[in-house]
């Protein structure tokens, strides 16, 4: 994917990827965990740029999926540490995707929930944390 910049704005911004996945962004990223509202869109590109990895899901999801995707955050240990770098949280950018994985400059999307998702979203995230231009521990 093509970076879409990295500057700080507190404008709001239409991004080229949905989910969002690089550009400009708000000076106060996000931070980790799991979160029952959406947020900030601006803010959690910038966690992007840090290095996170996101899991979002599109709102309305069956309960127990998204429980499951919380689960696996929770439990899943990457560089020893269970949920290191991840924010869970339902999506508010309108994705067609029903469950989505993103990090900078990347994304993996499902059309719809299955079990095979959660083997690709570790697999995604074990990839992709930490691999953005300003790591941030």
């Amino acid at each position: 994917l093509r970076e879409e910049g990295r500057g700080h704005t507190t404008e709001p911004v239409e991004y080229e990827t949905n989910p969002p996945t690089s550009g400009p962004h708000d000076p106060q990223p996000s931070q980790d965990g799991i979160y029952d509202e959406t947020p900030d869109v601006e803010q959690s590109v910038h966690s992007l740029e840090h290095g996170r990895i996101h899991f979002q899901y599109k709102p309305g999801s069956p309960p127990e999926r998204v429980a499951q995707l919380e689960a696996m955050v929770s439990t899943t240990s990457v560089k020893g540490t269970e949920g290191y770098h991840a924010l869970v949280f339902p999506n508010g950018t309108g994705m067609e995707a029903a469950v989505a994985a993103t990090a900078w400059q990347r994304y993996i999307t499902c059309p719809e929930w299955n079990d095979r998702v959660f083997d690709a979203f570790k697999l995604f995230w074990r990839e992709n944390v930490d691999k953005a231009p300003e790591f941030i521990p």
